[in-house]
């Protein structure tokens, strides 16, 4: 994955193994991607860019739902 301004906050996310942390974590990584997208909607982004904020927020819903965290929760473009 390219160094995108959300994908830190998103490889943080991704890697934290304290289950304690995890919740914020995955919050930070949310709020990154939708600063994001505030900035440049999907017809006007990259690609390779949207075809990564796509899959990073599929595997963040994998590890809500792992972390037993609200599973019917849909991120949402506010």
């Amino acid at each position: 994955m390219s160094d995108y301004t959300w994908s830190e906050p998103y490889r943080d996310a991704a890697l934290e193994t304290d289950p304690h942390k995890r919740p914020e974590k995955i919050a930070e990584a949310e709020r990154a991607i939708k600063q994001r997208l505030a900035v440049v909607s999907p017809p006007e982004m990259r690609r390779n860019e949207w075809d990564a904020i796509a899959q990073s927020l599929a595997a963040l819903t994998v590890l809500k739902n792992e972390a037993g965290e609200n599973s019917n929760e849909v991120f949402t473009f506010d």
